[in-house]
């Protein structure tokens, strides 16, 4: 039960700095959050084409409907947030959780 906690609270926490990050990249860094998007609009034609060739024109049209332009880009911001961010603040915490009492928190 507490393995599944940690894993939600990772989760939300991945939600809530992903779009902590694009507000902020709005404000500051508007040409990256442009790169970012046309980023995830590359990835989002290539997944429609491989599908659309796959499966043909009803596919595309169910991938076109369901997976739209912002889905694919907050979809990366999430995935950045959780391996890049996150996992930054983890290794920062423990570094000072083996500072301050001498040993791993595992």
């Amino acid at each position: 039960m507490f393995k599944s906690l940690g894993q939600t609270w990772r989760s939300i926490a991945s939600v809530v700095i992903a779009y902590f990050l694009v507000v902020v990249m709005f404000f500051y860094a508007s040409e990256f959050l442009n790169e970012i998007l046309s980023f995830s609009n590359g990835v989002r034609e290539f997944v429609r084409a491989v599908i659309g060739d796959t499966t043909g024109a009803q596919g595309n049209f169910l991938f076109t409907v369901f997976f739209s332009e912002g889905t694919f880009f907050i979809t990366l911001m999430i995935l950045l947030a959780r391996i890049l961010v996150l996992s930054f603040f983890l290794w920062i915490g423990n570094i000072i959780v083996e500072g301050v009492f001498g040993k791993a928190s595992h």
